[in-house]
């Protein structure tokens, strides 16, 4: 009896540390360290968006858009608002399904550009001079497809941007989340029951042009393949520019930030005012 009890007890503690673990390491969340004002997006028919604006008097607004089951209370992407905010303001949301937004997530990039582009067009009404988007995995690939759609931004970031398996070509993937959905939610995302990846960025990227684009590779990326990331930027038109990062991990933030911050500068120099 006493083995079996151990033996459960090995398995309780080993499923504790898979939720514990992960949660307050991977997924932590955290408040912001500046000063925010933080309000909802809503539009009939759509789930509400929790956004976060921090007004640091800068002409320059730059939106953030955060990975699967990431959110912008990430401790990372948190980070990163400290960093932008030295040379921009910021603008950062969670998407549906994520953080204080509403909603569940399918992973489909064409949803999570809707996201994106009603946050974007919402920066459009500050009156900024110039408005940017930087993306991450998911956050990149509907960075991309917003921009393409039309979205009123000058200069776009993808930062590890999802490419479709070669054997699968541009087919919609498909996968039950019935195993791991509570899972999510524990992690603080709400998830559908089948995830449908599609809309692939790689078929609209040429459209992207003629808004400033730079294609970001982390080098020990997992997820997506280095050789998926060249593919993404050779179907892009120019202006467009690539940036390889060796020793980063997957949708890593703070280890390309400073490289991303001198190519805006570059594409949008201050007092430039938007002409569209």
């Amino acid at each position: 009896m006493s083995r079996w009890f151990r033996a459960a007890a090995v398995l309780g503690a080993l499923g504790l540390a898979g939720i514990v673990i992960p949660r307050h390491l991977w997924f932590r969340r955290r408040e912001f360290s500046r000063s925010h004002q933080l309000s909802l997006l809503l539009s009939q028919g759509h789930p509400a968006l929790a956004v976060a604006h921090f007004r640091q008097g800068h002409p320059r607004l730059v939106v953030t858009a955060h990975g699967l089951m990431r959110s912008m209370n990430d401790q990372q992407m948190a980070q990163l608002v400290g960093v932008l905010a030295e040379r921009y303001d910021v603008l950062t949301f969670d998407f549906r399904g994520h953080g204080r937004s509403e909603g569940v997530s399918a992973l489909h990039f064409g949803q999570a550009a809707e996201d994106l582009l009603r946050v974007l067009h919402y920066a459009a009404s500050l009156h900024y001079e110039q408005v940017a988007v930087i993306g991450y995995s998911m956050g990149a690939a509907a960075a991309i497809i917003a921009a393409a759609q039309g979205a009123p931004v000058d200069a776009v970031v993808s930062v590890s941007c999802p490419t479709p398996p070669p054997a699968r070509g541009d087919e919609p993937l498909q996968l039950n989340t019935r195993l791991w959905r509570w899972w999510a939610w524990l992690m603080g995302t709400r998830i559908a029951p089948t995830l449908r990846i599609g809309q692939w960025p790689h078929t609209v990227i040429a459209r992207v042009s003629p808004i400033p684009l730079l294609i970001v590779h982390d080098g020990l990326d997992t997820l997506v393949s280095r050789s998926g990331s060249e593919r993404l930027f050779a179907a892009a038109r120019p202006p467009k520019d690539y940036l390889h990062v060796p020793w980063a991990l997957h949708a890593m933030p703070m280890a390309s930030i400073n490289a991303i911050m001198d190519w805006l500068d570059y594409h949008l120099p201050a007092g430039l005012a938007r002409t569209a």
